[in-house]
């Protein structure tokens, strides 16, 4: 899928080829966009499923910060910058249609996916019964770590089947699906052929064959591309990087957490900032409240 923004009047449309409005914007200021972003007049990048080129604001914001770092700390910076730290929860929530609270902010769309992995693999532990099911093109990223519980615990991985169209088919997914499925990942937009791949059909086969089933969803593809609401698609998980089509800083990302995955899985492994140490042998799983 392609949007066409070079050498384009302003204002554009955010359409793909069929007249799609991809990201529910409407009109696009591109001749603004391209003067807001100074790498443009040295280079025609084409690069953003990689990392696209950052806007001057969230430079000049990096560097200032870091500036502010060197005079007065970090800690004390970082305590300066609480309340614009805060916004970003609510900015995202607003991105994806949700709340604040189902959001987390990490170092990309990998540590996100990989928290994710890790809670379901904590709190339910896969077994030699458990079944987990991935697109064929899912990331090399995300598909290591659950080799790496099949071979520790015997559970089975499972390729779902393309659609001539080269997109996960649905049929495939019903036809795996029983009660020993434990996790289907899936990958919103895979990186190599720029297809889209129906989350949300996909996550009503999962909710209507088996609701036990947890849900993951790479989405650092698509969000920034595509308006992506994350209830509608039913995931528990949908993990995002910050430098590709959000065009923001390297080394951030973010995590969308079903109500669901909040009640009644356990993050691992816990830190301050998302536990509490509570006495000698206990601890106590943060609830985050968001900015008012």
């Amino acid at each position: 899928m392609f949007t066409f923004t070079v050498n384009s009047p302003s204002p554009t449309p955010a359409f793909d080829l069929l007249g799609v409005d991809l990201l529910g914007v409407g009109q696009l200021d591109v001749d603004q966009l391209r003067a807001d972003t100074r790498g443009c007049s040295e280079v025609i990048h084409l690069n953003n499923a990689g990392s696209a080129l950052a806007p001057a604001i969230v430079v000049d914001t990096m560097v200032d910060f870091l500036r502010q770092e060197e005079m007065q700390g970090g800690y004390e910076a970082h305590a300066e910058a609480q309340d614009r730290l805060d916004n970003v929860y609510t900015s995202i929530a607003t991105l994806l249609a949700t709340e604040p609270t189902h959001i987390a902010l990490t170092e990309s769309a990998t540590s996100s996916w990989d928290r994710a992995f890790a809670s379901i693999a904590f709190t339910e532990p896969f077994t030699s019964k458990s079944r987990i099911l991935v697109s064929s093109s899912e990331y090399a990223s995300n598909v290591l770590p659950i080799m790496q519980i099949v071979k520790r615990t015997g559970a089975t991985l499972e390729f779902i089947a393309d659609s001539p169209e080269g997109v996960t088919d649905l049929d495939s997914l019903e036809k795996l699906m029983d009660e020993s499925v434990a996790l289907v990942a899936i990958n919103h937009c895979p990186s190599q052929n720029g297809l889209i791949n129906d989350v949300a059909g996909i996550g009503e086969i999962i909710r209507s064959t088996n609701p036990n089933t947890w849900y993951l969803v790479d989405a650092c593809q698509s969000v920034g591309q595509l308006s992506v609401d994350a209830p509608a698609i039913g995931a528990d998980f949908l993990s995002v990087t910050g430098r590709k089509f959000m065009r923001g800083p390297r080394g951030t990302g973010f995590l969308y957490c079903s109500s669901r995955a909040l009640a009644e899985l356990e993050p691992f492994p816990l830190d301050l900032h998302g536990g509490h140490w509570d006495s000698a042998l206990h601890y106590s799983v943060r609830q985050w409240c968001p900015p008012i």
